[in-house]
C-alpha cells in the first residue's frame, strides 16, 4: 500500500507504515478479561473459570448438560496453572565479589 505507488517515497512510506500500525494497536488497550484483568485495571473479584467459560451457555443449553465440557475445560486450566509462590529473599553476602559495586 505504501510502497506500491511513486507518489510515497520510501521515507515517508516506512513512516506511514509506523503510524499505521501504532493506530491499530491502540485498541488491545481496550481488552479487558474478567478473570484475568487487563493492561490498566485487575482482574474483577467475582469472576471465575466456570462463570466465564459458561457464560456463552443460556439456561436451556445448561439444561441439556451442553456445557460441561467448559467446565470440565475451566477446572483442567485452574489445575494447571499452579499456585502463586512469592520469591525467597536473597541470603545475605550472597552475591559473588565482582557483583558488587
Amino acid at each position: 500500500m505504501f510502497f506500491m505507488t511513486p507518489a510515497f517515497s520510501i521515507e515517508i512510506g516506512l513512516a506511514y507504515m509506523g503510524i499505521m500500525t501504532m493506530v491499530c494497536t491502540l485498541p488491545v488497550m481496550l481488552v479487558h478479561f474478567p478473570q484475568w484483568g487487563s493492561m490498566f485495571f485487575p482482574p474483577s473479584k467475582s469472576a471465575t473459570e466456570e462463570s466465564y467459560y459458561t457464560s456463552e451457555y443460556d439456561e436451556d443449553e445448561k439444561s441439556k448438560g451442553l456445557h460441561q465440557n467448559s467446565i470440565k475445560f475451566a477446572e483442567s486450566g485452574r489445575s494447571e496453572r499452579g499456585r502463586r509462590v512469592a520469591s525467597a529473599p536473597t541470603p545475605p553476602n550472597a552475591s559473588p565479589p565482582y557483583a558488587s559495586v
